[in-house]
């Protein structure tokens, strides 16, 4: 089962530690990522980031965080481990989407990829959970675009 939580540090540091171990593995995906070269800047990365866990069966599926641009708008950033079960990460996504708009009360959502094939599955997902990519690498999804995709067929 799928499930999205919310982190706080250090009640949750093992799932910290696992999203900053992914990025060390994956230097060439997540080096840019804010906190990338220290654990303690990584954990307290500022009052308008809020931080997610997508996991199943209670095991880390995905970090997320969610770094408010603008009132109900935010970019995500996703850590996952280096080969990711894709099945598992598009319902973990989808699930982190319904919470996002219903729960958390946000409009917009957006996603920049760099270039570079390394992005490849990340814009790949991107594409296959229904986001538009208005932009090259810049993708976007509103909530008119959940609510269409929740209820017309």
């Amino acid at each position: 089962m799928i499930n999205v939580r919310r982190l706080s540090f250090p009640t949750d540091r093992t799932q910290y530690s696992q999203a900053f171990l992914w990025q060390l593995e994956q230097q060439e995906l997540y080096g840019e990522n804010i906190g990338f070269h220290s654990f303690d800047e990584f954990v307290r990365a500022g009052d308008k980031t809020l931080d997610l866990a997508v996991e199943e069966d209670g095991r880390l599926l995905a970090f997320c965080s969610l770094i408010l641009q603008a009132k109900g708008c935010c970019r995500a950033a996703i850590i996952a481990p280096k080969r990711p079960r894709i099945r598992s990460i598009l319902a973990g996504l989808r699930a982190l989407q319904r919470a996002y708009f219903g729960e958390l009360g946000h409009f917009y959502l957006c996603v920049c990829l760099p270039d570079g094939n390394q992005f490849d599955r990340a814009r790949r997902i991107a594409r296959l959970m229904g986001w538009r990519e208005v932009n090259p690498n810049y993708f976007e999804f509103h909530l008119f675009d959940h609510l269409r995709s929740q209820y017309v067929a």
